[in-house]
């Protein structure tokens, strides 16, 4: 289906080329006649015709450039969508990890004198090391795709999800190096997770922009 930009510039240059060689008619036949009318004519029809060739390769030209660059966008934007369904997938699948881990958190939130991190847990610590594995592969996977939407509002909403998970990574290392207990590290643990889990979510949120072929790159 034809734009309707495209359809204004076809009108807007097809009647500018009309009112130019009508112009170019009538000034050469008025504004420069001979001794015989009809030759006159002859040579303001002869002229005319040529502005008008010439006209209409011009204008040919700009339509050309403007189709090509219409569909040079449309082409990225096609490009942007496939790449952001595949981003879409693999942060979503980071997404089931962090609600698992949240999920089991909040099972054992009333038994926290009961447990140590280091070594109970192993559903939480399965899908925590789960987590951090995909997300290392995804940084890899995505790298392209994120360098593509530099300077975008998605691109620092996944900055900022990047720095959540790195700090979550580094305290649940930490947490488990000195062999704290949940009761000491609950609290900051599961809001990590929340927070990490809102930010994917909002990443989720504007790669569907994307992949609808929006324009999300502001």
């Amino acid at each position: 289906m034809i734009k309707k930009d495209t359809i204004v510039l076809l009108i807007s240059t097809a009647v500018g080329i009309g009112i130019i060689t009508i112009l170019s008619f009538f000034i050469v036949w008025i504004g420069f006649p001979v001794e015989d009318p009809k030759d006159s004519f002859k040579d303001s029809l002869e002229f005319s015709s040529s502005i008008f060739g010439g006209l209409t390769t011009f204008g040919a030209a700009i339509i050309a450039a403007h189709l090509f660059n219409d569909w040079k966008v449309q082409h990225n934007k096609t490009v942007i969508a496939i790449d952001a369904k595949n981003a879409f997938k693999l942060i979503h699948n980071e997404r089931n990890y962090l609600h698992d881990i949240e999920f089991y958190l909040n099972q054992i939130s009333e038994k926290l004198m009961d447990y140590r991190f280091a070594y109970n847990d192993k559903n939480i610590l399965s899908n925590f090391n789960n987590l951090i594995k995909i997300y290392n592969n995804n940084r890899f996977n995505l790298a392209e795709f994120v360098f593509l939407i530099e300077d975008s509002a998605l691109h620092t909403k996944i900055t900022l999800y990047r720095n959540e998970i790195g700090s979550l990574n580094s305290k649940v290392n930490s947490w488990i190096e000195s062999r704290d207990e949940y009761v000491k590290n609950y609290d900051e643990f599961i809001d990590l997770i929340k927070k990490s889990k809102k930010l994917n979510g909002e990443i989720l949120g504007e790669l569907k922009y994307y992949m609808l072929y929006k324009q999300a790159l502001t």
